[in-house]
């Protein structure tokens, strides 16, 4: 669907060594045609392949296809360059000698065209070929096999331990999690590992003063950026510690009751509203759901002998990130992922990231469009300032994580910034077509404008909205503008001769630069003497712009790409 077609256009491009030189209109249209065709199947294979992170196969194929297309292209305007001299002969210099000097020299230069570029393309060939049979597929689990495997890492102590039937706690005997007797009974304490003395209230905090929470943010993947709506999706276990000094422990129970290397015991979940957690509030949250569990909402609380209470949770969380596209596809933005107490103030409580780690664990699985790193938060963002009605300010400490998100862009390089470019300096090629040639001159730099703008509609649909003209907008309408001088130009050119009253003068509508050598004559020479001059003018013109444009472009994109380096630091 795509490599058979895309070889076949590029086996055609070289017909067109074979076209005589003078044809321009004809081996013009039939190189620009294939050229746009071309770029044209190699949007539809970019918008079809999935995410990967670097140039998929069918990418890096499409791409060396447009460029021996348009290497042939540039052949035929270094021919042009070299044919520019004949057609602006004077009278007097256009003997028969001459021109079959200049014909010779065209067809060895097409001749020789002919032959290195076949052999080029075979060479890629055997390479490519070469290299994609010959590379293995990868080896190892899918994402969605690691991501079931942590999950199971994560939770198997309450997938083992569940209290679904009685059948099953007798095979478990002495794991399951302590669901009856969380009180002290005077009959019953000596038999359980821990519990809670009779005075215990869940509404009061492990002691007064203020104290700590240790946190470690477990981030298992990061699937969804929602360019629309400003929000980010990943999945994370929440896991908060504190030492709960009401807690009364029965050490050789609890100790008796561990295996193998394991330091904690799990307090059942059905539990969890019998103890004393801190109220647990997520800035800017959008929605949360669950672990994928049937049967279980992802919490697990773990007590050790230190009287540690271990509350970890595993969830699914959207929440909301202000995004600034300016520089699309080269932004970058940094989203922080709070979590806070709203009850107590940094007076009462703070959170700090666990001791024995850096308080952030990650590794994504799900291919994005961008690329993820996270950091702590810093010290002047792990706090929130919220006022009452009466205008009293309370400050609360928060905790949490930093994702840095940004974009990966090499698709939208090969996708619209690799194309525009080339557009304009295919229509650089028409400062080498004569003027007279309308048809072939006017049909390339139209070609070029409309398919500017198209790619301009697709690049403004695929960007995200954003208060004003992002960098990806920059550059087409840039290119866009450098087309419509080049055309303007042309035209200007077209209006000087209708004034001078010598479009008459312009070349059948078959285009062939048919150049027929005719005697020196003094008084035939005189009589179109003028005409010569203004077409000597003309071709000093489109020199001119040859090589003004070209500057000009390179004074553009190094002004572009300077100060897009800078804004993106």
């Amino acid at each position: 669907m795509y490599f058979l077609p895309s070889g076949l256009f590029v086996v055609v491009s070289w017909v067109s060594f074979l076209i005589p030189p003078d044809q321009v209109a004809g081996r013009m249209a039939m190189l620009i045609t294939l050229f746009l065709v071309l770029v044209n199947i190699f949007g539809n294979v970019t918008s079809s392949v999935p995410n990967t992170e670097g140039i998929t196969a069918i990418s890096a194929w499409m791409i060396v296809c447009i460029f021996f297309v348009f290497g042939a292209l540039c052949c035929y305007a270094f021919l042009l360059w070299k044919m520019k001299p004949t057609f602006y002969l004077k009278k007097h210099e256009r003997t028969t000698e001459t021109i079959k000097s200049k014909h010779w020299q065209r067809v060895k230069y097409d001749d020789r065209c002919f032959i290195i570029f076949p052999i080029v393309f075979i060479m890629f060939n055997v390479a490519y070929w070469a290299i994609c049979l010959n590379t293995p597929p990868t080896k190892g689990i899918s994402s969605s096999q690691a991501y079931k495997s942590r999950l199971w890492n994560v939770f198997r102590d309450i997938l083992q331990r569940r209290n679904t039937s009685e059948k099953y706690q007798s095979i478990h005997e002495g794991r399951t999690p302590q669901v009856l007797g969380m009180e002290c009974l005077p009959n019953s304490s000596p038999l359980q590992p821990f519990c809670l003395p009779s005075n215990y209230s869940k509404e009061d905090r492990p002691c007064e003063e203020k104290f700590q929470i240790f946190t470690a943010f477990i981030i298992d993947d990061v699937s969804v950026v929602d360019d629309i709506s400003c929000a980010v999706t990943m999945a994370l276990i929440m896991r908060f510690s504190w030492i709960e000094p009401r807690m009364r422990l029965n050490e050789h129970v609890f100790l008796s009751k561990l295996r193998g290397a394991e330091t904690t015991l799990e307090i059942a979940y059905e539990n969890r509203n019998k103890i004393w957690i801190p109220d647990l509030y997520i800035s800017n949250l959008r929605d949360k759901s669950n672990t994928g569990f049937l049967d279980h909402p992802g919490i697990k609380i773990d007590i050790d002998t230190n009287k540690t209470i271990i509350y970890s949770h595993y969830a699914e969380v959207t929440f909301l990130c202000p995004m600034i596209f300016d520089l699309f596809p080269f932004d970058i933005h940094h989203c922080d992922f709070k979590v806070q107490s709203l009850e107590h103030t940094d007076a009462s409580i703070s959170f700090e990231y666990e001791n024995n780690t850096t308080g952030i664990l990650w590794k994504t699985q799900t291919i994005l469009e961008h690329a993820v790193s996270f950091t702590v938060l810093e010290d002047h963002r792990r706090f929130t300032i919220f006022k009452d009605l009466n205008g009293i300010s309370e400050q609360y400490s928060a905790i949490g994580v930093t994702v840095t998100m940004s974009r990966k862009y090499l698709p939208f390089l090969i996708d619209y910034f690799l194309p525009a470019g080339l557009f304009v300096l295919v229509s650089w090629v028409s400062f080498l077509i004569p003027p007279a040639i309308v048809p072939g001159r006017m049909a390339l730099l139209i070609t070029l404008f409309l398919m500017l703008v198209n790619i301009s509609t697709s690049a403004t649909t695929h960007s995200p909205k954003s208060d004003q003209i992002n960098a990806l907008q920059i550059w087409i309408l840039s290119c866009i503008l450098f087309v419509f001088l080049a055309l303007m130009e042309y035209a200007l050119i077209l209006y000087w001769k209708h004034l001078r009253g010598v479009s008459s003068r312009m070349i059948s509508s078959s285009d062939t630069l048919s150049v027929t050598p005719i005697k020196d004559d003094d008084s035939t020479c005189w009589s179109n003497q003028s005409t010569d001059e203004l077409e000597r003018r003309i071709s000093h013109v489109d020199f001119i712009c040859l090589i003004l444009f070209p500057m000009a472009f390179l004074s553009f994109n190094c002004i572009y790409w300077l100060l897009l380096f800078r804004s993106s630091k």
